[in-house]
């Protein structure tokens, strides 16, 4: 007898002699039949029928096996050709009578013919009329790109070669009497079939000459390579070319304009061709570059005009150096943002901040200082910006102070009382006066004390308001006018600006430069359009005022948007029996409500004079600038008396730095090192963490891998409540440790149902990742293959397969969600937008190699189709919480017998097969089962409740242990 999976309702017995003798009445199809490896049904199947769900389980094992329409015979038959046997190809005829008027015209007739047929020819070689290069060619040679023999000498790299001796020969010849070639056939036979896929052949991938322009033209417009690509085949359908062509040919563009320098000198070249101002600073000892700061010529004119505010923050992942990037970014009085300055620093450190603020002062007189300069709450920038500009006022980002509160203290909070506090803490922020700010904050702490969140009340007070509240208040920080900047947001934006042009996180610093150049370039003629539109449009909703008649074209249109907000709020103010805090007029420099109302009584008109300069500014003129003329020929005659007075090495040495500043590529610095850790001072923690490990690596050597390391290869959703917690457990590799020695029999004490001693290592691995709860029950520990199919491994095994059966998991399990996708849509999307989709695309892998992460299980979603599939109970067990899922739609009377299947998930990034026996408590039902399961179905609870409601009492008895459980289930 042979059985087969028909592919929807079970297996199929036949007898060998039906399906072999007589396939149509078997009802299998006959197909060629090739020998199957007996080995992978090796594994021993049981010995009586068993039913799960809708798959049935044969109960023997014969010689031949079919599966659904392939039948798979255990001899191989006869009819096949010898690999040795050769075949000459001739189908294409390369004879004509044709004469070409070029050897290119030629060439191309040889190489399109081939291509049609599949087969691609190539230029061996060309002869010339003559030795010198510039006599016309007379002879040309075609063969098939498989002529010749290999000849690769590679020992290290893994090299392949599609050369197999192929006697294929065409020759053109230059014809002196007629000025014609003439094609010639040498040998037309191939020894090899024609190729179905000729995006193998790299020849016939080759861009032709338009195409190389293409690319190149393309790339510099930062276009990605997927978009030339497409460009390409778009323009010519018949482009065999694919994504590799593309790189390889960008590659080759960056190739070409880099030989011959180093990557210093190429960026000094690029920096000085662009007429930027820079400069950098060197190790002294190793001349290697640990700092450079530029500013684009039109960012050191826009910011001449506009000196008032500075926002500064740094960024990471933009070169291939690693080095953090800081961008300084300053407003116009339009309200857009606009690049001062751009600076690598080799760490964010207090004396690298003032390196860089300094090379801005030196460029500033002193009535260019700004006014404000807002950061985040990096102490070593404070302190910077607090030594280099001593007079400004400085202030934080309000953004970052709540992103820091929010991930202290978000989790103390419902939704609704979270959005009641950012309420509360943004009218705490404004308060105008120190008076209204004691008001808000009794306020805020007793809303806080009220609710017994005093955690939050510690940390806002310790940690922000004590002592930075002079920084973010309005009360204190509208001291100094900052036109409305309290945040770093428009260097975020920048950042973000810069990174979508980049792409990824190894850029060449050259090539960064280069997008500043765009990024500064397009906001300058952005600036150009916004003055423009500011001076020559009027508003209907500004005409309507009359009190603006006096500003109409002579400030921005931003002012007049913040007066025309500010005059609307007046009514409101009046309604309201209330106050002006004057926050517009202390922050900005505009009228405030009650300035307006004065002008307003006296049917007057706002005077010019009565705004800020800020604001009537709408051209990039410098402003307040003295600038100081410099004499070059004083300072040249200073610098040659300095040389002359020195010895004749100090000499050359001094020549050699100014010619490379003079001449950027003859600059001898060496480019950065590339950066390990960026940030500044490290913490007491991690300074005694280094020291641990200093002295544990001192007194260890060598490392092995210990046999109890986990994979990383599972996902897992901690959550029991998936409907309202649907969290991804994160896929973190743990720590290793040295391997754990076999132990006597103490090691599986509290594990009495496994005897043998082959169980010690298992149970070493895992004990502390099984509930304790279980272990009593625990009759086989099953630790499978971590090639990320672990989840569907262990299923496999928990079914009585063999683990290799893991692809015919993934199967079932992808049918079911498709004969079934209204049901599972209805269970899945509910949870999550798309979920079904995303948990499909888990399951949906069939590859020989390691499932990637995207494609590693997921649970607790794929518990519910596993017991719906195979009709099993699954539980779900791990020291974050324990679970159990019934079939959905099916009650516990359809199968005499109930199998179980017990996934334990270990390691926090591994699932194994557990063996559960005797009458072991089960854990609480999963909540979609609940939610989705039809009448039938709720039988399985009954018939178990005892057990379930036994497992609750341990649980409630050891609740310290489970917390995420009664977070869960109350």
């Amino acid at each position: 007898m042979s059985w087969w999976w028909d592919g929807n309702y079970g297996f199929q017995v036949y007898s060998n002699e039906s399906v072999e003798n007589n396939p149509q009445s078997s009802g299998v199809q006959e197909v060629n039949r090739e020998e199957v490896s007996s080995d992978v049904y090796s594994h021993q199947r049981p010995t009586n029928d068993y039913v799960y769900g809708e798959v049935s389980y044969p109960t023997q094992q014969t010689d031949d096996y079919v599966y659904g329409e392939v039948s798979y015979p255990t001899q191989q038959t006869d009819d096949f050709v010898s690999e040795d046997e050769e075949q000459n190809h001739q189908n294409v005829s390369y004879k004509t009578d044709q004469n070409f008027q070029s050897r290119e015209q030629l060439v191309d007739w040889a190489v399109r013919i081939g291509r049609e047929n599949g087969y691609v020819l190539v230029t061996r070689r060309s002869r010339r009329k003559g030795d010198d290069p510039t006599e016309p060619f007379i002879k040309v040679w075609l063969v098939c790109d498989r002529h010749g023999e290999r000849a690769s000498t590679a020992t290290v790299r893994r090299a392949g070669n599609k050369k197999i001796g192929c006697p294929f020969k065409l020759e053109g010849e230059y014809q002196e009497n007629s000025g014609d070639w003439k094609l010639t056939v040498k040998d037309d036979s191939h020894n090899h079939d024609p190729s179905q896929h000729l995006e193998a052949h790299s020849f016939a991938r080759r861009l032709s000459q338009s195409e190389q322009l293409l690319v190149a033209e393309l790339y510099s417009q930062n276009m990605l390579p997927r978009n030339i690509l497409a460009t390409i085949r778009e323009q010519n359908p018949e482009s065999s070319c694919i994504k590799k062509d593309i790189y390889n040919a960008i590659q080759k563009i960056k190739n070409e304009t880099r030989v011959g320098e180093t990557p210093m000198q190429i960026l000094e070249n690029l920096l000085s061709s662009k007429k930027y101002v820079y400069y950098t600073r060197e190790d002294p000892a190793t001349n290697i570059v640990e700092e450079i700061f530029f500013v684009h010529p039109k960012s050191f004119e826009m910011w001449r005009a506009f000196p008032h505010v500075l926002m500064i923050d740094a960024t990471y992942k933009t070169n291939m150096y690693r080095l953090p990037f800081v961008q300084v970014v300053g407003v116009t009085s339009t309200h857009q943002s606009f690049c001062v300055a751009h600076a690598f620093i080799s760490k964010e450190r207090e004396e690298n901040f003032i390196w860089v603020l300094l090379q801005i002062k030196a460029m500033l007189q002193k009535c260019m200082e700004p006014r404000v300069i807002v950061t985040d709450s990096d102490k070593a920038l404070m302190n910077a910006c607090d030594k280099t500009f001593p007079d400004c006022s400085k202030n934080l980002c309000r953004w970052h102070i709540h992103e820091n509160i929010a991930k202290h203290c978000r989790a103390s909070f419902t939704d609704e009382d979270w959005a009641n506090f950012k309420y509360s803490w943004s009218v705490l922020c404004e308060s105008p006066t120190p008076d209204i700010y004691r008001y808000n904050f009794n306020r805020l702490y007793e809303r806080l004390y009220a609710a017994k969140r005093g955690r939050v009340i510690h940390y806002v007070t310790k940690n922000w308001l004590d002592p930075y509240k002079e920084k973010f208040v309005s009360a204190w920080s509208n001291k100094n006018l900052n036109f409305g900047q309290q945040t770093t947001n428009r260097v975020e934006s920048q950042h973000s600006l810069l990174k979508s042009y980049l792409r990824n996180a190894n850029s060449s610093l050259d090539r960064l430069v280069g997008f500043v150049d765009e990024i500064v370039t397009d906001q300058y003629y952005q600036l150009q359009f916004a003055f423009g539109t500011s001076l020559i449009r009027k508003m209907d909703s500004h005409i309507a005022i009359e009190l603006f008649d006096n500003l109409h074209g002579k400030v921005s249109h931003k002012a007049l948007n913040l007066l025309e907000n500010e005059w609307y709020k007046l009514s409101h103010i009046r309604k309201q029996n209330a106050t002006c805090g004057c926050q517009l007029f202390n922050s900005c420099g505009l009228l405030c409500a009650c300035r307006l109302a004065s002008i307003e009584a006296t049917c007057g008109r706002i005077p010019l004079d009565a705004l800020d300069v800020f604001w009537r500014k709408l051209d990039l003129k410098p402003s307040f600038v003295d600038d100081e003329n410099v004499d070059v020929d004083k300072v040249l005659s200073q610098v040659r008396n300095k040389i002359i007075s020195e010895p004749d090495q100090v000499k050359r040495s001094m020549l050699s730095r100014i010619a490379g500043v003079v001449f950027p590529s003859k600059s001898n610095k060496k480019a950065p090192v590339v950066q390990e850790d960026t940030r500044g001072r490290p913490t007491l923690k991690k300074q005694q963490q280094r020291k641990q490990d200093v002295a544990r690596n001192s007194s260890f050597t060598g490392s092995q891998q210990s046999k109890c390391d986990p994979a990383r290869h599972s996902s897992y959703i901690a959550s029991q409540d998936s409907i309202q917690a649907s969290s991804v457990i994160q896929h973190r590799r743990p720590t290793k440790g040295k391997g754990k020695q076999p132990q006597d029999d103490n090691a599986y004490l509290g594990f009495p149902l496994i005897m043998w001693k082959d169980a010690v290592n298992n149970i070493n691995c895992f004990k502390d990742s099984i509930p304790s709860v279980f272990h009593p029950y625990i009759s086989h520990i099953h630790d499978v293959n971590p090639d990320g199919n672990c989840g569907f491994r262990s299923v496999a095994l928990g079914l009585g397969l063999n683990e290799n059966r893991w692809l015919f998991i993934r199967q079932q399990l992808l049918q079911e969600m498709d004969n079934k996708e209204e049901w599972w849509r209805t269970v899945f999307d509910r949870v999550a937008f798309q979920e079904y989709d995303m948990l499909r695309h888990t399951i949906d892998w069939q590859d020989v190699k390691a499932a990637p992460v995207s494609r590693w299980m997921s649970m607790p979603y794929t518990g519910l189709l596993i017991a719906q599939r195979f009709g099993v109970i699954v539980h779900l067990l791990s020291i974050a919480g324990n679970q159990t899922f019934f079939p959905l739609w099916f009650g516990p009377n359809v199968h005499a017998q109930h199998q179980i299947v017990s996934l334990v998930h270990v390691n926090r990034a591994h699932f194994i097969h557990v063996k559960l026996d005797g009458d072991f408590p089960i854990p609480t039902p999963n909540a979609l089962w609940n939610l989705h399961r039809n009448d039938d179905a709720a039988k399985w609870e009954n018939i178990y409740s005892d057990r379930i409601e036994r497992f609750k009492k341990i649980m409630a008895t050891n609740g310290s242990t489970f917390p995420q459980y009664f977070a869960t289930h109350g």
